[in-house]
């Protein structure tokens, strides 16, 4: 089946809007709202990871946050998981590629990563990442990538590195990288391989019954290097913290985010979607400001206004070249 993004389209780069439709209804049912809302979230993943240093292993977040995740879908999705079981196991392949990227494989980086560096050195690192999915996407499936996009990937990334170097370039220059920054940096292709393979999903199959297959194959990939850091009494003993920490991150990064990125990457296709990606920084900031009380400077503005730019310079696509009745 033709992934939706690479179907035609409206002139103005989304699908048609029922004239009843309100203009609150369309900016929430928007891509790009679902892209926010996991921005944010998966921001704060960034925080819970290096706060959790020394409180639990990498492998324990990784296997204990999707198993609660797949508890909480397991009793309405048993059934329909059920219904698929055909449908999933004829496309096997894809299912266990995008479990061991997106499930197993990326978090568990990120977690080992924000261990051993410090959290801008991450951030720079991973604002790689709409570049890669944007390559990736070209290389594997001929996506387009339009001189728009690449302006708006180039203006975003502009405001990263403002809000990294604080407000003076020459601070880049000062950055220490340790082996933690190669962790992201190999991280980072594992995550563009898991957006762009969301393409051969099987379209059959309802996105949640989907979400919940990737999720027992990927505990499933984690239990063994789980049970090898119980063994080997790598697992420190557990803290009130770290239960409410992996409860949060088994309902809003691991079930809710992803569904919604996988929803969104699906209407608007992986280099589109994946600018988003440079909201993450700009989105921790703001949470350190309300949460932990730092304050917000005049950089902080500028890179919101680089970022927000370059992804309306991206967000609105050109006349498509063919039109959905000549196709």
């Amino acid at each position: 089946p033709v992934p939706e993004w690479r179907t035609p389209t409206h002139q103005s780069g989304e699908p048609p809007v029922e004239p009843q439709e309100t203009a609150l209804r369309r900016i929430v049912r928007s891509p790009w709202t679902l892209l926010l809302f996991t921005m944010l979230i998966w921001s704060s993943n960034w925080i819970v990871g290096r706060g959790l240093h020394g409180v639990s292993t990498p492998f324990e977040l990784s296997f204990t946050r999707w198993s609660l995740a797949l508890l909480i879908l397991l009793p309405t999705q048993a059934k329909g998981l059920w219904v698929a079981r055909h449908k999933l196991w004829a496309s096997r392949g894809i299912v266990l590629r995008l479990a061991a990227t997106g499930v197993a494989g990326f978090n568990t980086m990120v977690y080992f990563a924000v261990s051993y560096t410090e959290a801008v050195n991450a951030v720079l690192v991973a604002s790689t990442q709409p570049v890669l999915i944007a390559l990736l996407a070209w290389a594997m499936f001929g996506e387009r990538i339009r001189a728009r996009q690449w302006a708006g990937i180039g203006l975003s990334l502009l405001g990263v590195l403002l809000l990294i170097a604080r407000g003076a370039p020459a601070a880049l220059l000062g950055l220490n990288f340790n082996p933690g920054d190669l962790v992201v940096l190999g991280a980072m292709p594992v995550w563009g391989l898991y957006t762009v393979w969301l393409a051969q999903a099987p379209r059959d199959v309802a996105p949640i019954t989907l979400m919940t297959a990737l999720m027992v194959v990927g505990v499933l990939l984690l239990a063994p290097f789980f049970a090898m850091d119980l063994l080997l009494g790598r697992v420190p003993p557990p803290t009130p913290a770290l239960y409410g920490s992996l409860i949060y991150l088994a309902l809003f990064p691991s079930l809710l985010a992803y569904l919604a990125w996988n929803k969104a990457v699906g209407q608007l296709g992986p280099s589109r979607a994946g600018l988003s990606i440079h909201l993450v920084p700009l989105f921790t900031a703001i949470e350190g400001a309300a949460l932990l009380g730092e304050t917000l400077r005049w950089y902080h503005g500028g890179a919101a206004l680089l970022i927000f730019g370059g992804i309306a310079l991206t967000a609105k696509r050109a006349r498509p070249l063919v039109s959905p009745t000549t196709r």
